[in-house]
Formats: C-alpha cells, structure tokens, sequence
C-alpha cells in the first residue's frame, strides 16, 4: 500500500514546502542555542572549577580535597548545562530527571555507610582539624596520625601499631588533639611570651 504524504499535507491545508521550511528554521535555532549553551557550559564549568580550587588553596585545604572539590562542582555546573541543553532541543527532560532522581535515591541508601565516611573524609581533608604528625585520641584510639584519607584516618599507637579510624567515627565522636597545647606553647615560647 503506498502512502502519499503530499495528500496528508494538502488535506490538512499545509504546504510540504513550508512544513519543511519551518522543521528547518525550527532546527537550526534549536542547534544553534544547543552550540551556544554547551559551549557557556564549558566555559562556565572550567571558571567555576578553578574559583573553587583557588579559595579553597588560599584556606590551604588538602591539596586532594581542593581537586576533588572543585571537580564536584565542575560536574555540578556540567549537568544543569546538559539539563539546560535537553530543553532548548526539545528534549522532555523531567521525566528523565525523575528516573535519574529515584535511581539516585536508591543508590544513596544502598551506598549510604560509604557516602557518609566520603563526606567526613571531605570535610576532614577541608577543615583539618589535626594535621599529620599530632597525636590524637578518638574514642578509645590513641596515636599519631599518619595520614587522612577519603575514608579512614590512619594511626600509628606507641605501640608502633597501624591503626585504621573510619572518618565517619572521627566526624561523629570526640576528638581530641593532644598535639594542639604542645604546638600552642612552643609557638609562645618562640616568640618570648
């Protein structure tokens, strides 16, 4: 059975010539506004990205935290681009964005233990509240911190053992810094208080 779709046009009074005419026009200014958006996205994400790494530098944050962060929010800026993008294509884009949110969810909940000691790793490498070298006590954990991860901080006992703190337990408890009044009074003592 062949079909004409010159008969369809002429029956619903619109010309094939215009209806192509206007898809065209239609097209191009769609492609036109996908091309300037991404390209400001782009832009905007890499100015955004080194803003983040410069401030959080000057606050002289981990160097590994200062880069995960500002690639966080160069992600960030990213996907409302590409959110942005999928509208002006004509994209419906919020049914997309609801699976997105609820596969989020679910894997947010199933991930939860390991996002939380992510977050207490971000924001131990941020706000260092001790440093390497300083002897710390968390719970019943006594040592000398030999490094701070994403997900455990780890301590060396006078014993001379390896220990592996969950940052999620370093955020969540007491700590506290033996090291600190040491450095505080030698700091005096330089300055001839």
């Amino acid at each position: 059975m062949n079909f004409d779709w010159a008969v369809v046009f002429q029956n619903t009074g619109m010309e094939w010539q215009a209806f192509t005419t206007q898809m065209l026009a239609t097209l191009a200014i769609r492609a036109v506004g996908v091309i300037v958006i991404g390209v400001a996205t782009l832009w905007l994400a890499r100015r955004i990205r080194g803003a983040v790494q410069k401030s959080l530098a000057r606050a002289r944050a981990d160097a590994h935290a200062t880069i995960l962060v500002g690639r966080l929010a160069q992600l960030g800026i990213l996907l409302f681009g590409a959110i942005l993008i999928l509208g002006v294509a004509g994209i419906d884009w919020t049914a997309l964005l609801a699976i997105v949110g609820a596969f989020g969810l679910a894997i947010s909940l199933a991930l939860q233990d390991v996002l939380k000691g992510f977050v207490a790793g971000i924001y131990l490498l941020i706000e260092r509240p001790f440093r390497v070298g300083e002897t710390i006590k968390i719970k019943e954990y006594v040592g000398r911190v030999e490094g701070v991860g994403i997900r455990t901080t780890v301590l060396r006992t006078e014993e001379g053992e390896r220990g592996l703190v969950p940052n999620a337990t370093v955020f969540a408890e007491v700590l506290v810094n033996k090291s600190t009044g040491e450095r505080n009074t030698s700091e005096a003592l330089s300055k001839g208080a």
